[in-house]
């Protein structure tokens, strides 16, 4: 008498196969947006904090003028995100605007200091 074979079948292998297939098309592009709202994320937080430390330089020098983002990572606690890149774009005595974006991000944030408010991406 022979003995049993064991194993899979071809279409048991072709099915799981499939199955493999459709989960990863499903996956990868979730994964995608997470990293991307992930980068958005980080570069929202890198505006509030800059944007905090600009308030810090104006309590001690009452002005905005003469600030810079290595002053306020020296100085005034602001700690950059390796993967976002911050701007300040407009600085005056009583006002600023600034900008934060993120490599796998969807665009450009900005703060204005008159509005209060995060508005983005552009």
């Amino acid at each position: 008498m022979k003995g049993a074979q064991k194993g899979f079948t071809i279409i048991e292998l072709i099915v799981v196969s499939a199955i493999i297939g459709i989960l990863a098309a499903i996956a990868i592009p979730q994964y995608a947006a997470y990293k991307a709202s992930a980068a958005d994320a980080a570069a929202k937080s890198d505006l509030h904090n800059l944007a905090t430390a600009l308030e810090g330089y104006y309590t001690q020098v009452n002005t905005y003028s003469g600030a810079s983002i290595p002053l306020m990572t020296s100085s005034y606690g602001y700690r950059q995100t390796a993967f976002v890149t911050p701007a300040i774009v407009t600085l005056d005595a009583s006002h600023y605007v600034i900008t934060a974006s993120a490599s796998g991000g969807s665009g450009t944030f900005t703060f204005d200091s008159s509005l209060g408010a995060t508005s983005g991406p552009s």
